[in-house]
């Protein structure tokens, strides 16, 4: 086995422009899948940090009955979660379905009663201010109507901070609720679509409005999206059976399958590239077997056998392989590394583009590093590389000693 093992070095060394040309096509491969693999799990992220921090959270809990006919009657009351991880944050909502009215304009939105304190620490919702205040907490029977609305709605009803709107709605004993907010702060969330449609208000508010008692949703933030699954199975462990534990996937499936795509987008890129690679490496080994087929009669008329003649191509193959990782490893590491601190524009391919589905995106991309699902592409690389060494393999091991020996 050493020996066979110096032989094949020797041979790789032996054309070394070919030998090098090879060995630097498959470590460019395996770069450019060590640097997408991250780049798209940077992208993953910030799409998963910015729909779960503008309006969704991570998880979310709801009455059964709720998420089947969003009926405002559906509310419960704020359950126990003294249980969530170190770092999280819940904060309980009322969605009340109303017309907003400045004069002469009205709007339908959706008002959502929030616990301004607790809401700001699950979603960016305070950080989107652009003028006035952000609200604050009012446990009393709502003498504060503060309103806090979107850019877009504040242009369309043609208001500004300061001035007073109107709210009407069906509340939930069957009468209409109404009731004089002032405005107190506009936001923009940097879609015009969830701007015009959402309104904030204090909790208190908004059951005053809609006659309304409880929350209709606890949305939680966690500290780190790896937790989501376990801390859902937590949670379902522990709620009643009437409340419901959904995370954003369910929330925006569009969004999920959004992250979908671009896990598959990998995965075919990744098999193209694996497909190339194995092409360029069997014609390299293959062009070598021709180019010593006088040689290789030679060693099977002194007593090597196709077994062995065999294991000294795939061993060649392996050789190539193990070299061309460890380029392609420390270039692709270059790359991540010096797009973490840089970032990725992806301006020139998307334009100024920067909203998606109502949430705002971040057209720079910083890459995330991790090694470990990249293990399981090299692997993968490496099987292709063994593979690809097998046909060479084969033709040198069914060459005839007289008929090989003659050859020039």
């Amino acid at each position: 086995m050493p020996l066979l093992l110096r032989i094949a070095a020797r041979n790789l060394l032996r054309n070394f422009r070919r030998t090098a040309i090879t060995m630097l096509t498959i470590a460019f491969g395996l770069a450019v899948i060590l640097w997408l693999q991250c780049i798209l799990e940077g992208r993953n992220r910030h799409i998963i940090e910015s729909i779960t921090t503008t309006y969704t959270g991570n998880l979310q809990l709801f009455r059964n009955d709720y998420l089947k006919d969003r009926l405002i009657q559906y509310s419960f009351p704020p359950p126990d979660l003294s249980a969530l991880p170190p770092g999280a944050h819940a904060a309980g909502r009322l969605h009340l379905p109303s017309l907003v009215s400045s004069g002469e304009q009205s709007v339908p939105i959706l008002l959502e009663g929030i616990e301004p304190a607790q809401e700001a620490l699950v979603t960016k919702i305070k950080q989107n201010l652009v003028d006035g205040q952000y609200l604050v907490d009012d446990p009393t029977d709502c003498e504060s109507r503060q309103i806090y609305i979107g850019r877009k709605l504040s242009d369309l009803l043609q208001v500004k901070v300061g001035n007073k709107i109107v709210i009407l709605a069906q509340a939930a004993d069957g009468t209409l609720g109404n009731d004089l907010f002032r405005v107190k702060g506009i936001y923009d969330s940097g879609s015009p679509d969830f701007d015009k449609a959402y309104a904030f208000a204090p909790l208190s508010c908004v059951a005053k409005v809609g006659a309304l008692q409880g929350v209709h949703e606890v949305s939680i933030r966690l500290p780190d999206l790896t937790q989501e699954e376990a801390v859902r199975a937590s949670l379902a462990r522990t709620m009643p059976a009437s409340i419901r534990v959904t995370s954003w996937r369910e929330s925006l499936p569009g969004m999920a399958t959004m992250v979908k795509y671009n896990e598959a987008t990998l995965v075919m890129i990744s098999g193209m590239l694996f497909i190339v690679i194995t092409l360029g490496i069997v014609n390299t080994l293959l062009m070598s077997v021709f180019e010593r087929t006088r040689e290789f009669g030679v060693m099977i008329a002194l007593g090597t056998t196709p077994w062995q003649l065999r294991l000294l191509v795939v061993l060649e193959s392996l050789l190539l392989g193990l070299a061309a990782s460890s380029v392609g490893i420390l270039l692709g590491m270059a790359m991540v590394f010096y797009h973490q601190k840089t970032g990725f524009d992806l301006k020139p391919f998307l334009g100024d583009s920067s909203s998606l589905d109502q949430f705002r995106l971040d057209l720079t991309i910083y890459p995330v590093f991790q090694f470990l699902p990249f293990l399981k592409s090299l692997a993968s690389m490496m099987g292709f590389i063994v593979l690809a060494g097998l046909y060479p393999a084969w033709r040198a091991s069914k060459l005839k000693p007289v008929e090989a020996m003659r050859h020039v």
